[in-house]
């Protein structure tokens, strides 16, 4: 029963895809068909020409607007900022905003200078120069690097001693390693000093602040949920206005609903009832196990579960006109081999793929 269900999904999958290339080709058909019609249509490349030239007269006006405005706020921020880029006169006490961008900067450089120290004061050390221990404060950090000192000098007497090029790959490898080890110490050396510390304490302030402030300002959310409210198409208005129940949003019980069957009373002053605002704070408009009859508008966003299917709008459309594709083969099908399954299934494809079209 298994591998007849795992044959069924492979060839419905192949119909699907069958069927995907052929809408595809269609499309590609209907494109080329009307730009060759429209080719040889002068009064359609006429209307044409005047609906891109008002188009764009509409777009200029707008984009003249914008900087016929905005002009006045470049010139400000310009003024402010060769301002502050002046250096104290002497005399003058307190940091102008570019004396402390210069600040930033000198503690941003200092940052890398450490960085790079650290690691060449632990190669140094690996390939024989002690005295750059000091540079490290970690007693087992200090150690180790001694210990790979030892062994990447050990390593060196072998790959000198050898004339056998595979053993000096082979040395040549672990010698590598050694310092690839180095690399690694350096690198946690720099992340545990005060420099690397504070940055990391700073970054991770500036984190916790946008959060903090995200939870406080729940009006920025708010606004944004209205605005897309308002500009939902006017058929959710419509469909609001009849009695909705929790279950028609695909509400469990422990979700608010009363479960499959329950009604509820119609909203007051066309509300949006209550369902619809479930996880309001998420953007998810509710859970829909119990199904969405309409779409309300584009990007509508929902949960979906395991098992369910979304259609696209033409099938949607196909279904409330309560009928489905009928593909009718005249003549007996035989199946001699699996090229006339691929055939078969192509010819399907096709077929349905015109009736969709036809049917909208």
């Amino acid at each position: 029963m298994e591998s007849f269900e795992k044959q069924d999904q492979a060839f419905q999958d192949y119909v699907k895809s069958q069927y995907d290339r052929v809408m595809q080709e269609q499309q590609a058909m209907l494109q080329r068909g009307t730009t060759l019609a429209a080719a040889g249509d002068e009064e359609y490349q006429a209307a044409m020409r005047g609906l891109e030239e008002a188009q764009n007269e509409l777009e200029k006006l707008m984009g003249q607007g914008f900087i016929d405005t905005r002009k006045d706020g470049i010139q400000a921020q310009k003024e402010w900022l060769e301002e502050q880029t002046k250096q104290k006169e002497e005399g003058e006490t307190g940091l102008g905003l570019g004396d402390a961008y210069g600040l930033i900067g000198s503690f941003q450089a200092s940052l890398e200078n450490d960085k790079e120290r650290l690691e060449r004061d632990a190669l140094s050390i690996v390939m024989g120069d002690g005295e750059k221990i000091s540079s490290y404060q970690d007693s087992a950090q200090r150690e180790r690097l001694e210990e790979l000192q030892a062994q990447y000098q050990a390593l060196e007497e072998q790959y000198g001693a050898t004339d056998s090029e595979e053993m000096q790959r082979k040395i040549g490898a672990k010698m590598g390693a050694l310092l690839a080890e180095a690399q690694i110490i350096a690198a946690n050396e720099y992340n545990a000093s005060e420099g690397a510390q504070l940055m990391q304490e700073s970054n991770l302030a500036l984190v916790q602040g946008i959060r903090d402030d995200s939870v406080l300002q729940k009006e920025y959310y708010n606004a944004g949920y209205t605005m897309g409210e308002e500009f939902s198409q006017g058929i959710l208005a419509a469909r609001m206005e009849n009695a909705f129940s929790p279950v028609d949003y695909g509400l469990a019980p422990e979700e608010g609903g009363a479960g499959i069957g329950s009604a509820t009373s119609e909203p007051e002053n066309n509300a949006i009832p209550s369902a619809y605002k479930v996880k309001a704070d998420s953007g998810i408009h509710g859970r829909y196990a119990y199904g969405l009859d309409y779409v309300p508008y584009d990007n509508f966003p929902a949960l979906l579960h395991q098992g369910e299917r979304v259609l696209t709008a033409s099938q949607a459309r196909s279904a409330d006109r309560g009928g489905g594709v009928n593909v009718t083969f005249s003549g007996p099908v035989t199946v001699r081999e699996e090229a006339d399954l691929d055939r078969l299934a192509a010819k399907l494809a096709e077929k349905v793929a015109r009736a969709a079209l036809l049917r909208g």
